[in-house]
């Protein structure tokens, strides 16, 4: 019996003794029990509490009968938490970490452990992202804007039976409002300090009885938090813009498609990278060049400085665009299967320049410039027969991409640059897959049992052609391509690891993956407003290549990663001396194959990433979701998650590909906090209906402590952190269809980091991305047509 095996049997036996027991305890409470049963604590179906939809199993249901630890985040709870951009979500939910890249537009996703180890095309991430059925696959431009949206849904765990490869930590559903058959919309706008300048505005036009068309649009400005103060700009400033447009149609006779289109654009300031620590003794490049003593000047002189001030040799930016389309089609076979046809196209370009080590040395500056495409498309087949709710599917992706990346590593005492290198690559991914689940009421044996199977067999090809040039002399902010060829310019690899002599510097590689994901659950319900489940599923992120190879060891593609992990969850709306509460809790158990992390290694004099399979490793937790309603005025909600991450294995590369590095012992999960948790509570105050409905609400959020990268320099450690956030709502001023709200955030001005990178031991520096200030503003909406 293997070590997953063991533990699954120990996880299982306990969630079996656990749910048996709260099954136990929901039949003694359901209103159908024993008289003996307390009234004030009887479980019954809460009608105080709103009934939420998700699409977690590819079809509408209540959240409190989907047996997957799930959290949906409404469309009105976006608008009033003041989320404009997919980042904000990670305060929204239990075990969701975003943090930034070396670009805000380049968010990174985490959920139980999981995390996106690269943003380049050659690698998938292990968070799935969809935009209504179309899945995002690159990170670029994805944390495009929030507006006029249903609802958010994040599922957590493996969910590659549904929703394919790359979804091993979870999968966040961002599902757009629908057009509706009445003439409706509103516009709103959004001030605030820092010059913020939020408007957006939607109209929603049934042109036809069965013809809807819904148009909306969003601006966002605001200055940067943090100010250069070598050149007085602010770095991290926000400006973007998003349009969408949405088509259905739907005729009698079973028949309805929606087609949605979507497009961003963003043209800011890169990410405020500030310098917190040098340990220039590690580092051998900088020993040799008797640089010690200018790197901690600049450490001196930077700690000097304000919180939110950085002194760095150049203006980052970055500027994303995209534009989306997708297609449902959908036909319900008179009293039989419903066919749907999902097609998709993305095409995203991107671009940005960052100053890494956050100096006015020039250390480590990175420039990329990425344009790619996809295409899927997905036939499904579904029905609900009786005892059988069922659907299979075939899906087809394809993804093809190019992008140069120019990395400028110098010296803290040369004016100039040294060694400016130039990487290009392009690439085509090809995914295949076939699917099916269903879920068998057995009720003949049990009333309220049920049973799902399902699993989906994946084949994966991957190509892509790698170049590598080096030159000397290229100015940051350069166009890339105007610095190549030039004086002293050669192959940064070798012809004897098989690359192409000079000019060509160039490899072609290809591979191929496949694999297989399931899920298999069983369900329960006790009594009314109560599902126990237990589950165990498998999912994979595919395997790729290292787009920055240089050496014949980088050369190797990694394999996919493997997750498979055993949740047992309870799910119920009571009500406890006659308060309306739902509490959603969940506990789980994560075992890591082969698993994909980043691993920086020294060649030549400057730092690479590679993606290797470095680890075994294992995810433990639990996590609770709560609302109560104690007194009519009186909502309180929130969660806590808990996660205990550990490697079993943890194996990189030695300096240059020669010999290993064994860190089982020392490495730690990047950005995977042990503890998370929130706290709201919104009070309806009483007032005149002639006045409006006056509202108030408070939410906390609390992140524990981080390390940035794997490694436990204690440079990367990142001290745990909570913002309180406070706002008043006036809805239906005067009787009006007029909003007024007024907001501030992270009340208290918590001085906190989101993120960094650290590489001390490699070239003798680490830097720091310091979270959002004390923000405040006012907010107004006019809503017109139905509500």
């Amino acid at each position: 019996m293997t070590s997953f095996h063991r533990r699954l049997l120990l996880v299982t036996t306990a969630a079996t003794a656990l749910l048996t027991t709260a099954a136990a305890q929901a039949q003694a409470q359901a209103p159908s029990a024993a008289p003996a049963a307390s009234p004030d604590t009887a479980a019954k179906p809460v009608t105080a509490l709103e009934e939420v939809v998700v699409v977690a199993r590819r079809r509408e249901e209540n959240i409190q009968a989907v047996p997957v630890a799930v959290t949906a985040v409404s469309g009105k709870t976006i608008e009033k938490a003041g989320v404009t951009s997919v980042a904000l979500l990670g305060q929204q939910t239990p075990a969701l970490v975003i943090a930034p890249t070396t670009s805000r537009a380049t968010p990174a996703f985490a959920i139980r452990g999981q995390r996106q180890q690269d943003y380049l095309p050659t690698v998938d991430q292990s968070v799935a992202v969809y935009v209504g059925d179309l899945y995002l696959s690159r990170q670029f431009g994805i944390d495009q804007a929030l507006f006029d949206i249903a609802s958010v849904d994040v599922l957590r765990g493996p969910q590659g039976t549904l929703f394919g490869r790359n979804s091993t930590g979870g999968a966040i559903i961002i599902r757009p409002a629908a057009p509706t058959h009445q003439f409706e919309g509103y516009a709103a706008a959004t001030i605030g300090d820092y010059d913020r300048r939020q408007f957006e505005a939607v109209i929603n036009i049934p042109i036809a009885d069965d013809l809807a068309l819904r148009l909306g649009g969003m601006t966002f400005k605001r200055d940067g938090y943090v100010t250069n103060v070598a050149t007085g700009t602010d770095i991290d400033n926000e400006d973007y813009s998003a349009l969408r447009g949405t088509l259905k149609f739907d005729p009698a006779g079973g028949f309805d498609s929606t087609t949605i289109a979507n497009y961003f654009k963003s043209d800011g300031g890169g990410t405020p990278f500030v310098l917190s620590d040098v340990s220039p003794s590690n580092s051998a490049p900088v020993r040799l060049l008797g640089l010690e003593a200018p790197l901690r000047g600049l450490l001196a002189q930077q700690q000097q400085r304000g919180f939110y001030q950085t002194a760095q040799d150049i203006d980052p930016r970055t500027r994303v665009k995209t534009f989306d389309v997708q297609n449902s089609t959908a036909y319900e076979f008179d009293g039989g299967p419903t066919l749907r046809n999902i097609v998709g196209y993305r095409d995203t370009s991107f671009s940005d320049l960052n100053d890494i080590d956050g100096s006015l040395a020039r250390i480590l500056e990175i420039q990329n410039n990425y344009e790619g495409d996809q295409v899927s498309d997905e036939l499904q087949l579904s029905d609900h027969t009786g005892i059988l709710n069922w659907i299979t599917g075939l899906y087809y992706f394809r993804e093809t991409g190019s992008n140069d990346t120019t990395s400028y590593t110098g010296s803290p005492v040369l004016d100039n640059f040294i060694n400016p290198r130039l990487q290009q690559f392009s690439v085509k991914n090809v995914s295949k897959s076939v699917y099916g689940q269903g879920t068998f009421d057995l009720a003949a044996l049990k009333p309220g049992l049920t049973f799902t199977v399902g699993a989906r067999y994946t084949w994966d090809e991957r190509k892509a052609d790698l170049r590598s040039l080096q030159a000397v002399g290229v100015a940051p902010g350069t166009p890339t391509l105007l610095g190549f060829p030039s004086p002293g310019e050669r192959c940064l690899s070798s012809t004897a690891d098989g690359f192409g002599a000079y000019p060509d510097c160039s490899i072609a590689l290809s591979t191929s993956f496949s694999k297989l994901s399931y899920n298999i659950s069983l369900e329960y319900k006790p009594a009314d407003g109560v599902l126990l489940y237990l589950a165990t599923r498998q999912g994979y992120r595919s395997g790729g290549f290292n787009a920055r190879a240089q050496l014949a060891y980088q050369l190797t593609p990694f394999r996919p990663e493997v997750v498979r992990d055993v949740e047992a969850g309870i799910k119920a709306d009571w009500t406890v001396a006659g308060a309306p509460v739902r509490t959603n809790l969940s506990v789980y158990y994560s075992d890591f194959k082969d698993a994909q992390r980043l691993a920086p290694n020294l060649i030549g004099g400057v730092v690479t990433t590679d993606v290797v399979n470095a680890a075994a490793a294992h995810v433990q937790g639990a996590e609770l979701e709560f609302s109560v309603i104690p007194v009519s005025p009186l909502t309180i909600g929130g969660f806590v998650s808990y996660a205990d991450a550990a490697y079993d294995e943890y194996v990189v590369p030695g300096p240059g590909g020669v010999g290993v590095r064994d860190l089982s012992d020392t490495a730690r999960f990047a950005q995977t906090p042990k503890w998370t948790y929130s706290l709201n509570a919104r009070l309806a105050v009483p007032t005149p209906s002639a006045f409006g409905d006056l509202s108030l609400s408070a939410t906390y959020y609390h992140q524990g402590s981080v390390y940035v990268t794997d490694n436990t320099e204690p440079a990367g450690h990142l001290a745990g952190w909570g913002t309180l956030g406070l706002r008043a709502d006036l809805e239906r001023v005067g009787g009006k269809p007029v909003d007024l709200g007024v907001f501030v955030r992270n009340v208290t001005g918590e001085k906190y980091y989101v993120a960094g990178q650290t590489l001390n031991n490699d070239i003798g520096f680490a830097s720091r991305i310091p979270g959002s200030p004390r923000t405040f503003g006012v907010s107004l909406r006019y809503s017109f047509g139905g509500r």
